[in-house]
């Protein structure tokens, strides 16, 4: 072994030692690399010389090289340059040469053709000749040259050179001064020209902007060379041009006049030679003067929507503000303007500006502009503020700044248009719509206008509003095309006939109107027939011309009652008096009918001039003297109402000389009721009193009263309709109260032998119904008969809708669908099903014991559901199903609930047993079921120890620790010793002897159970001695029954039948009669089974009882085996 460990270990090294010789090899060695060398990068910062340095640059845009000469240069500038971090005393001018254009044309000067390059890039310094290799050069090293004084004059530092350019309008105004602080005097020669501060143009492949590129020399007056001039200490001189800002181009994100930059020199001498540079500079080192508008702000009192009317004073207040680098003291002026027709026109007087202290200052200025003469047609108008005469401003795009006001124009009206049609019927009401146009910038949408609204008989100017027109208050469609307002029209009942004309006119938010818009015939009024009523009915004497108004009787719509013509042929008709809007009747008879006195008719026509109606006018004729009726008006009441009315105001009694005579003297008495079955009337007090007789009659009825003075009657018909009050119909669903229903059944209702309609025949009575669960509730709308289904159970509610076309009545109810009958489950008496759980300890295994008490139906089924979860960790681990032997109702059931999915640990703490659902089925096929339980029985204690058992629990108790000890002995002699089994086996021999020892405080155990568990407790019969004889034992038992095996090879394999091969089941064996037991054996009487009684923690018995052989102590410990 410990070769092979050596070997093993050998080859490990060995594979290791390769594996790191690999790595090795793939470092390289520490050899010498000799890099390229790169070129040293430009240093981008300098120290200054303490004077002005300046450089000339030739370059074109095909130049590889000239990419890093250019970006040099303009680094040194950026430090060095105006607004440089470092200093402001380096300047350039650059000479290239365009991809588009070529090189420029640099005459007179000639400048490139002085420079004379023969290779690019070429930087001179300071006008150096080509013979000076240090400082006419390509080198890009430019900060080491400037450091070192660029090759600039000896005296450099005792001249200056400032310039100041400024733009006005389209030129820039360009200053240049020199200064000199030397002795003497010195006429120097200034070089200056005009460049773009960054090209738009770049170099070839990519490479950068070039940059101070030279557009045009600054020239003097002769324009064949510079300016010269002659200076003296403290005497500076200035030359001046203007230049068109349109010589350079919009570059570096700036237009052209942000991208002007002017560069200028003193040389010694003309350009005609190599001159010393005595200083150099460019606009960008001047300081920066910069004074423009910050703010405009318009302000009109008069108009809270903004805009203008002319007339109205426009407040205008400008901020100006210093953005230059400095204080500004040079002054300047401000004014306030419009423009009209593109023309700016100044108003007010010109206000100055004071001086500015420091950058970032500000001073404010008001003016105010009266609009009165502007253009009254002018859509908008332009106001603004204007800074002029500043002294090198910079920039003059912010000299001036502007605001645009709209113009509030007079609103223009748009025709009125009826909506729907424009034929109106008398007594109808109609919408017109309201628009305007939106003609300026202020009053953008309907919302800010108001109209006034008129209509006149057509063509006749004669307008007319008031309460005839309404509405306008909400603005329609508003963001469309047809946005409006909407007014309704209420003709009177007077107005006339025909066609009318409307107009309007719209009304601004600044209460500007617009002229009328007439709509002419906007709409026609249609004429109205004149409406003639036969009440009330007014009385008359017989024999008697008589004046009767009719005003009461007949009316026109837009013709008053005297303006009609009323004509009649009938012979009782005298005359129409129209003054006193009463007809002239004169009756010969009265008219009898049955005997009665009845009212007598009047046919009439009517005619308003444009149509003629025709109706019949009733008139009650009395005798002279006898009481006298006015026309009764026709009287309503509801249904299931009542009211009254008071008669006295309709009476009038007259004496046989015709002397009025009071009429509370008579007698008033109904006469007959021609539908008594609707009302019930009586007359109390002189009035009548009306009731309907139900709730739901309807119709009219005539009451006749009679009025009576004792010697004289007459009769007056009063007419009374009963308002109809629609009943919905209704549903008597008494029947289905508490109504049950068994799944997959169905159940028909008829509805309409439960259902009535009082106002309406059933036949026309929509009905629905609905449920939860679609086609479950069903109605068959040919005959109203409702089918209710369910698959399911469970509460269901049925929602039905009876519904005439009136109205409606729904009503609900409950049906109770059930699959299953309730199955009472508990432990009390009265339970269908009976159960007793037992051993619900902690560590012991649950058992119940069931009967089934249900003897009103024949049970043929029983099945229960268990599970065991836990209170704790909410987890179910369980969920047993037992199909119980029905054979064995008559005695019950006990059983392990949970069918030995639980090990020898048993119930832990807080798990529970919980009997889930109990289902019995009877032989007529009926479902008793019980589910849902809040049966549940929950481990959490311990079982009782034997401290709280009676003294022979405590001795059954040890024998079954002593069958516990023996069986964990026999584990433990089979398992090797030292493994983790073999120790936790040991730790619970010990745990049952200690239980054990606990049991016999409590009674007397056996002195040879006694010494085996001392010694299994002490230091006796040596564990591993017994191991080792038990293990040769099994290898002798193993040795003899591979030879027995040996011998029966050919044998068939032979099952054992261990239910009857027990010892105590061999019959013959066991005889008395020594094999002849079936001689001797005669039949005996039955015998009553007698039911045994299983021990608590035992499992139930097999349905045939314990096996042959078998005691109920064997069964109680060994049960669970023979049931595996």
């Amino acid at each position: 072994m410990k070769a092979i460990r050596f070997t093993a270990l050998s080859l490990v090294a060995l594979m290791l030692f390769s594996i790191l010789a690999s790595i090795s090899g793939l470092i390289p060695e520490n050899e010498n690399y000799e890099n390229e060398l790169i070129e040293e990068p430009t240093k981008m910062e300098a120290t200054s010389p303490g004077h002005s340095v300046f450089t000339e640059y030739v370059g074109a845009h095909w130049c590889g090289p000239c990419h890093g000469a250019s970006n040099a240069l303009h680094n040194l500038y950026t430090t060095n340059g105006g607004g440089g971090s470092q200093s402001e005393d380096y300047t350039y001018i650059s000479f290239y040469e365009s991809a588009t254009t070529g090189w420029p044309s640099d005459g007179p000067i000639n400048r490139r053709a002085h420079i004379n390059p023969s290779y690019y890039p070429t930087m001179v310094w300071s006008d150096a000749p080509s013979s000076d290799s240090t400082y006419y050069t390509s080198n890009t090293n430019t900060a080491s040259r400037y450091e070192s004084g660029g090759n600039m004059d000896a005296n450099a530092a005792d001249y200056s050179v400032s310039v100041i350019q400024s733009e006005n309008g389209n030129n820039m105004d360009i200053d240049i001064t020199a200064s000199y602080s030397g002795s003497g005097s010195k006429t120097v020669f200034i070089y200056a020209a005009v460049t773009e501060d960054t090209s738009p143009e770049s170099y070839d492949n990519g490479g950068p902007n070039p940059h101070h590129v030279w557009k045009r020399w600054l020239l003097n007056g002769n324009n064949n060379g510079f300016e010269s001039v002659t200076l003296s200490a403290g005497n500076s001189v200035t030359k001046s041009w203007s230049v068109p800002i349109s010589v350079v181009r919009a570059g570096g994100g700036t237009n052209a006049a942000g991208n002007f930059l002017t560069v200028a020199a003193l040389l010694d001498g003309s350009h005609t030679s190599h001159r010393n540079v005595l200083s150099a500079g460019d606009s960008n080192m001047a300081p920066t003067i910069d004074v423009g508008v910050k703010t405009l702000t318009t302000n009109n009192p008069s108009a809270p929507n903004g805009g203008y009317i002319n007339g109205d004073v426009i407040d205008l207040e400008a901020t100006v503000i210093n953005n230059g680098v400095d204080a500004y003291r040079d002054g300047g002026d401000v004014r306030f303007f419009y423009k009209a027709n593109n023309v700016k026109t100044y108003v007010g007087s010109t206000q100055a500006l004071s001086n500015f202290a420091a950058t970032g200052d500000t001073q404010m200025f008001t003016g105010q502009i009266d609009t009165t003469n502007l253009p009254t047609n002018a859509y908008q108008t332009t106001f603004g503020v204007e800074i002029s005469n500043l002294v090198a401003d910079k920039s003059g795009s912010n000299n001036q700044a502007t605001k645009i006001i709209p113009h509030d124009l007079v609103p223009v009206a748009r025709k009125a248009q009826v909506i729907g049609d424009n034929s109106i019927e008398r007594g109808d009401n109609f919408l017109i719509e309201a628009k305007t146009n939106f003609n300026d910038a202020v009053d953008v949408n309907t919302s800010f206008f108001t109209f006034e609204v008129e209509i006149s008989p057509a063509g006749e100017n004669q307008w007319v509003s008031g309460d005839l027109i309404v509405g306008g208050d909400e603005v329609f469609q508003e963001g469309t095309s047809n946005e409006h307002r909407q007014y309704l029209v209420k003709p009177s009942m007077n107005m006339g006939a025909g066609f009318y004309d409307i107009r309007i006119k719209s009304i601004d938010s600044r209460m500007q109107s617009s002229n009328w818009e007439v709509t002419q015939n906007a709409f026609e009024l249609k004429n109205a027939l004149p409406v003639i009523t036969s009440e009330p009915i007014p009385t008359v004497k017989v024999q008697t011309n008589t004046l009767v108004s009719v005003r009461g009787n007949i009316a026109d719509a837009e013709t008053d009652l005297r303006d009609l013509s009323i004509s009649s042929n009938s012979p009782n008709f005298v005359a129409w008096h129209p003054a006193s809007e009463e007809i002239e009747v004169y009756f010969e008879n009265i008219r009898y009918v049955n005997g009665a006195p009845t009212a007598s008719g009047i046919e009439v026509s009517v005619n308003d001039g444009t149509d003629t109606a025709f109706g019949t006018l009733l008139f009650n004729i009395i005798e002279n003297g006898q009481p006298r009726w006015a026309g009764v008006e026709k009287q309503y009441v509801d249904e299931g109402q009542s009211s009254s009315l008071l008669l006295l105001p309709y009476l009038t009694d007259t004496d046989s000389n015709g002397q009025v005579a009071p009429a509370e003297n008579l007698a008033l008495a109904i006469i007959s009721n021609t539908n008594p079955g609707l009302l019930d009337v009586s007359i109390n007090n002189y009035a009548l009193n009306f009731e309907t007789v139900d709730q739901d009659v309807n119709g009219e009825t005539t009451i006749t009263i009679r009025a009576s003075d004792g010697e004289q009657y007459s009769d007056q018909m009063v007419t009374i309709a009963i308002n109809p009050i629609n009943d919905a119909p209704r549903l008597d669903l008494s029947e289905l109260e508490g109504l049950r229903l068994k799944v997959g059944t169905q159940k028909v209702v008829f509805l309409n032998e439960i259902m009535e309609d009082v106002d309406g025949d059933i036949n026309e009575v929509i009905v629905t119904a609905s449920n939860q669960v679609p086609g479950a509730a069903r109605i068959n709308f040919l005959d109203n008969t409702l089918t209710l289904a369910w698959d399911n159970p469970g509460m269901q509610t049925v929602t039905i809708q009876v519904e005439d076309r009136y109205d409606s009545n729904i009503y609900t109810f409950v049906v109770d669908v059930y699959d299953s009958m309730p199955l009472l489950v508990g432990e009390g008496p009265d339970a269908d099903v009976w159960l007793s759980v037992s051993n619900i300890y902690i560590n012991e295994i649950p058992q119940v014991t069931m009967m089934l008490n249900k003897n009103d139906v024949t049970i043929i089924s029983l099945t229960t559901t268990w599970q065991m979860c836990n209170d704790l960790t909410g987890l179910c681990l369980f969920n047993e199903v037992h199909d119980h032997d029905i054979t064995m109702k008559s005695t019950g059931w006990t059983f392990d609930p949970l069918n030995g999915n639980v090990n020898d640990d048993g119930l832990q703490f807080k798990d529970y047993l919980k009997v889930v659902k109990v289902e019995a089925i009877a032989s007529n096929g009926d479902k008793f079921e019980f589910k849902d339980s809040n049966l549940k029985w929950t481990a959490e204690v311990t079982a009782p120890g034997p401290e709280t058992m009676t003294e022979e629990q405590v001795i059954e108790l040890i024998e079954q620790l002593d069958l516990e000890i023996a069986e964990k002995e026999l584990e433990i002699s089979g398992l090797e010793e030292g493994s983790e089994e073999y120790n936790n086996a040991n730790s619970e021999l010990a745990e049952l002897l200690e239980e054990k020892e606990n049991a016999c405080k409590y009674t007397t155990c056996s002195e040879a159970k006694t010494e085996t568990s001392s010694d299994a407790d002490g230091s006796g019969i040596d564990l591993t001695v017994v191991a080792i004889v038990i293990g040769v034992i099994i290898m002798v038992l193993l040795a003899g029954l591979l030879f027995m095996r040996s011998g029966e090879k050919n044998q068939p394999t032979q099952i054992v039948d261990w239910a009857n091969q027990l010892p105590a089941n061999d019959a013959i064996a066991n005889s008395m009669y020594g094999g002849a037991q079936e001689i001797f054996q005669q039949p005996v009487a039955a015998y009553a089974p007698v039911t045994q009684q299983v021990p608590p923690g035992a499992p139930p018995l097999p349905p045939e009882g314990l096996p042959p052989g078998w005691t109920m102590e064997q069964w109680a410990y060994y049960g669970h085996q023979y049931q595996r």
